[in-house]
């Protein structure tokens, strides 16, 4: 049995540049593999709840509210927004995200 290798079971590019890995929010909303590729960490389900949350009671309180995203270049702030954005149009792929098993497993060790 000869062993596979790497380049055998994923596609590596030979080059990539910053803007490679980039989602512009606009494209990124209407993109299915932004859902599917999407991995939820522990972390990310508490921030999920908390903005969810804000909506929430702007919604019920009939008011506005107003928060900002704050990360470094590259940290997934706009993977994060077209996430909640199809959470939030009811997008049942998104809603039935769960924390992926290995995150969970090291929050729970």
């Amino acid at each position: 049995m000869t062993a596979e290798l790497l380049r055998d079971l994923i596609d590596i590019p030979e080059r990539v540049h910053a803007g490679d890995f980039v989602l512009t929010l606009s494209k990124g909303v209407g993109e299915e593999s932004t859902i599917r590729d999407y991995v939820v960490t522990e972390q990310l389900a508490h921030c999920f709840d908390d903005a969810l949350g804000l909506v929430q009671s702007a919604v019920e309180g009939r008011a506005s509210r107003a928060a900002y995203l704050d990360g470094s270049f590259g940290s997934g702030k706009s993977h994060f927004m077209a996430i909640l954005h199809a959470i939030l149009r009811g997008d049942p792929e998104a809603r039935g995200k769960k924390v992926a098993g290995a995150f969970r497993d090291a929050v729970t060790a």
